[in-house]
């Protein structure tokens, strides 16, 4: 390459990575943008399923003692949930545009966009993946408290979507990452030759279905709850605990909204941003629900041990004895209501039948 060449070429990539609009300038300096914000949502949605997943795993294995598939999948799950990073795509010079689809930003240290933290391109791959350990996790965990013995409808209809789920979102996993022939053009815009689909259109369909299945599974399972031989304040406390992840359907409803704006808009870097900024509720919320039913045994416990180390010998007996009432009368009530209340009840407390 001779130098008039080279020189263009740095020109080229000194631009703007984007046309600005009408009446607007790029300004690579300091850009209006809300990773401050995103940052923050990011923190709150890391430490909430992290918390929560502690919860769970000390119940299981110090409670209980007795960890199952689910627990190991969400443990997955939580492990793999990834994120990315916020401007506009004019305010981002095209040498740096490569850099922002293929890492996550943090907070600039520079103009060029400099500290990369975490591949943005393998956490948009490993989306799929996330979702799927989410959702798996949460019907094994459905499985284990409703099913019995029998295998209902209710059984085969988890499956069902256990494997319907393995089958899109794997098809999505895969998608993802060949998306583009050869695969670096899918982040580095200065790949002339080559071919991708149409990733736009893939995206809002995904999270159409996405949304769909959300909503199925936490509809799922109320029937089976409304249909307990139990008072209905019980009734509602334990229909609260498995609604606890519409929150997170809300969130991916939000995030298919952005999908759809990223689809008919040329502002990558921004709504590529802000459909990422919901989806860290939308994965957090969702491990969240799921370890939600391990909770209450955690808080008896805890309560307990801070009462017995706080009080007399003798109140801790009647404290003692006031527990075996009440876990008496829970037994005498599981016996009364079938073994699917009270393998929820159990489950509900944090044990595993």
């Amino acid at each position: 390459m001779d130098t008039a060449d080279s020189m263009a070429l740095q020109t080229l990539l000194e631009g703007p990575a984007l046309k600005p609009p009408l009446g607007m300038t790029s300004n690579f300096i300091h850009p209006p943008n809300f990773m401050k914000a995103m940052l923050i949502v990011e923190l709150i949605f890391f430490l909430l399923p992290t918390v929560a997943v502690s919860i769970r795993l000390y119940t299981k294995t110090r409670i209980i003692r007795k960890v199952t598939l689910d627990d190991c999948v969400l443990v997955a799950a939580r492990l793999g949930d990834q994120a990315a990073g916020a401007r506009h795509q004019w305010d981002v010079r095209i040498k740096d545009l490569r850099t922002f689809l293929y890492v996550r930003i943090s907070i600039p240290k520079t103009p060029e966009l400099a500290n990369p933290i975490k591949d943005f391109r393998i956490g948009a791959i490993l989306y799929s993946l996330v979702v799927l350990a989410i959702k798996t996790s949460i019907l094994l965990q459905f499985i284990t408290i409703f099913s019995t013995a029998k295998r209902g409808k209710f059984f085969w209809a988890c499956h069902a979507l256990i494997w319907l789920n393995l089958v899109f979102y794997g098809s999505g996993f895969f998608l993802e990452i060949f998306s583009c022939q050869p695969i670096r053009k899918a982040w580095d815009p200065l790949v002339e030759n080559g071919t991708c689909i149409d990733m736009g259109s893939v995206l809002v369909a995904s999270a159409a279905v996405n949304v769909a299945s959300d909503f199925i599974i936490v509809l799922l399972p109320q029937p089976i709850i409304w249909r307990l031989h139990l008072d209905n304040r019980k009734k509602l406390e334990i229909s609260a605990v498995f609604s606890a992840a519409i929150l997170a359907c809300v969130s991916a409803a939000i995030g298919l909204y952005y999908r759809v704006l990223l689809a008919e808009s040329a502002d990558t870097t921004w709504y590529i941003s802000m459909m990422t900024t919901y989806t860290f509720p939308e994965l957090g919320l969702a491990i969240v629900a799921g370890c939600l039913p391990s909770i209450p045994k955690f808080l008896k416990t805890i309560k307990n041990i801070n009462v017995s180390s706080q009080i007399a010998t003798s109140l801790r007996g009647q404290a003692s004895s006031r527990n075996n009432r009440e876990e008496a009368e829970d037994r005498i009530s599981m016996v009364r209501t079938g073994s699917n209340q009270k393998a929820l009840l159990d489950s509900f407390d944090g044990r595993v039948v």
